[in-house]
C-alpha cells in the first residue's frame, strides 16, 4: 500500500538534486513548524482557510479535535488534491456515508471522514461497506482523527478499503505540505522527482 524508492541518481545528478532538495527543505520547514512562528488560530472557525488549518496542525496535531467537522472534511480532501487526485466533497448532510470522492486516472474511490475522539468501530466500519456496495464503488478511504478497533482492519484488508487513523493520517499530511511547498518553490520541478531525489523518504498511497 506504499513503497520507499532508493536513491537512484549519478555522482553529478546526485549533487543537483541533492542542492535542490537543501533548498525545498529550507521552504517546507516553517511549514512544518521546524523554524519560525505560527500564530494561534481558531480552528473551529469555518472562514479560516484550509491551508492555514493545515500548517498549523503539523505543529499542533491534538487540536484536529476541534476542528469543525465540515471544515476537516475539506481539509482532507485538499490533502489528497496534493497527492495528486481529483477530490470533490459531497453534500455535508444526506451524503449516503460518503464524504469525499476522489479520481486518479480511471480509478475512482470514496472516502468517509470521521473526526472523533473515540476509536471507530467494526460496525463503522461496516456501515462505510455498505455505502460503498450502494453506490457501486470497489475502493474505499476511511480518515479518522483517532484510531480503529480491533478486528476493523482484517474485514478493511478484505474489502479493498484503507483505513488512515490518527497517527496514519498525519503522515501523508506531512507528505502533502511537503509536496505542496515544493512544487511552490519549484513550479516545473515533477512531484515524482521528490521519490527519487533521496531527500524525502515519501510514502505513495
Amino acid at each position: 500500500k506504499g513503497h520507499i524508492l532508493k536513491d537512484v541518481y549519478t555522482v553529478v545528478g546526485g549533487l543537483a538534486m541533492m542542492s535542490i532538495g537543501w533548498v525545498i527543505m529550507a521552504n517546507v520547514a516553517a511549514v512544518l513548524g521546524i523554524t519560525g512562528v505560527i500564530k494561534n488560530i481558531d480552528v473551529n472557525d469555518l472562514s479560516v482557510p484550509d491551508l492555514e488549518i493545515r500548517n498549523y496542525l503539523t505543529r499542533h496535531y491534538n487540536s484536529r479535535f476541534q476542528v469543525n467537522p465540515r471544515k476537516f472534511e475539506n481539509l482532507v480532501s485538499s490533502v489528497f488534491k496534493d497527492l495528486g487526485f481529483q477530490a470533490l466533497c459531497t453534500p455535508y448532510s444526506h451524503d449516503g456515508g460518503i464524504d469525499i470522492l476522489l479520481e486518479k486516472g480511471s480509478d475512482l474511490s470514496a472516502v468517509q471522514v470521521k473526526r472523533t475522539k473515540n476509536a471507530i468501530k467494526l460496525e463503522q466500519v461496516r456501515s462505510f461497506i455498505g455505502a460503498l456496495t450502494l453506490q457501486g464503488i470497489q475502493n474505499g478511504i476511511y480518515v479518522s482523527t483517532s484510531e480503529f478497533q480491533r478486528g476493523c482492519y482484517d474485514i478493511a484488508n478484505s474489502c479493498l478499503i484503507n483505513l488512515f487513523g490518527g497517527s496514519r493520517f498525519y503522515e501523508i499530511l506531512l507528505e502533502a505540505q511537503i509536496l505542496r511547498y515544493s512544487n511552490m518553490a519549484f513550479p516545473n520541478l515533477k512531484s515524482e522527482s521528490l521519490y527519487h531525489c533521496g531527500c524525502f523518504e515519501l510514502n505513495s498511497l
